[in-house]
């Protein structure tokens, strides 16, 4: 599964998430690593980098958009 279906089969994003800072955490030689993925450039298919495949322990973290964004 990778970081579009894992969002689609969530649910998908509320109008209160942040797509540009979408955030991947993998834990990874002792330690851990975040991986940006910005939803917004993804699908107007600017940016088609951030689509990795998701491995077990990973956590996909959505914060809320803040007023401007």
């Amino acid at each position: 599964m990778n970081v579009l279906q894992a969002i689609a089969s969530a649910g998908g994003l509320s109008p209160f998430a942040a797509e540009k800072r979408i955030k991947i955490r993998r834990k990874e030689g002792g330690g851990e690593v975040l991986y940006d993925f910005n939803y917004d450039a993804f699908v107007s298919g600017k940016d088609l980098s951030g689509n990795m495949l998701l491995r077990n322990g990973d956590v996909i973290i959505v914060p809320e958009r803040g007023l401007f964004e």
